[in-house]
């Protein structure tokens, strides 16, 4: 039995798409999965059984559908991202567990909740997702996604988001998981698997000592760009830059050797 953690990042999901596409190749199988933001799009393909699909998203990004997409109110549109999930009709019954988690904005509190989609009907599945993926962004004027692109930077958006909380201006907003918790990890921490694929979009990522403590070294696969990470790239949604990163991942997961696993 094989779980299947996958942060969160924007555009860098790329990785995590080429990563997965080649465990597919490998004959390797997920029976657990916890996501957050772009994970947890990714994730879906993979619930769903929908490998091509998803290496397809990943090397045909339309960058000018994105540039053409505007912000809207108080977060970035992430439909480009989620319309595509409502064509998937398929079913991998090896999926077990698809775990995601989101923020809830009530009385200006932040409240970290988690859904496992795998209870959940496509419709009602796919809401939580978008949940998980929607990223606060406050900004006076309408700008698209190119506009923005080059000043984006997660740390600021945040902190200003921050402000934004305690003024009220997101109450009843269900938001990105990452926001809270984008080391989403926890569910592993309760249910163990034997082998334990855990694919990160931070190059300084480190395994939790909670889940050391739970695992031995020989059960996990650590995967993590080795190109560095710019706070711009979460909004890169371009085909040089998607096709870079997927190659990546597919490169970086077909170096594991699986066989040698516990």
């Amino acid at each position: 039995m094989n779980g299947l953690f996958l942060q969160g990042g924007g555009a860098k999901g790329a990785f995590q798409a080429g990563a997965i596409c080649a465990f597919r190749e490998m004959g390797v199988e997920f029976s657990a999965i916890s996501a957050t933001s772009i994970g947890a799009i990714n994730s879906y393909y993979v619930y769903t059984g929908e490998y091509e699909k998803l290496m397809g998203f990943w090397n045909d990004v339309d960058e000018d559908m994105l540039r053409g997409s505007m912000h809207k109110g108080l977060t970035i549109d992430n439909s480009y991202l989620i319309e595509p999930l409502r064509s998937l009709r398929g079913r991998d019954e090896k999926v077990k567990s698809l775990k995601v988690n989101y923020v809830n904005v009530t009385d200006s509190r932040l409240r970290e909740c988690c859904s496992d989609i795998a209870a959940l009907s496509s419709e009602e599945a796919i809401e939580k997702i978008s949940y998980s993926s929607s990223i606060p962004l406050k900004i006076d004027d309408e700008k698209s996604i190119g506009e923005i692109l080059g000043e984006f930077d997660s740390s600021i958006v945040f902190e200003k988001f921050r402000e934004d909380i305690e003024k009220g201006t997101y109450n009843g907003y269900n938001l990105d998981g990452g926001i809270l918790n984008n080391n989403f990890i926890q569910p592993f921490e309760k249910t163990r698997v034997e082998r334990l694929f855990m694919i990160s979009l931070k190059n300084e990522y480190e395994i939790p000592e909670e889940i050391k403590c739970r695992y031995k070294k020989e059960q996990f696969v650590l995967l993590k760009p080795t190109r560095k990470i710019q706070p711009m790239d979460t909004l890169k949604f371009e085909r040089d830059f998607c096709r870079g990163m997927f190659e990546e991942g597919y490169n970086a997961a077909r170096n594991v050797n699986v066989c040698k696993l516990v």
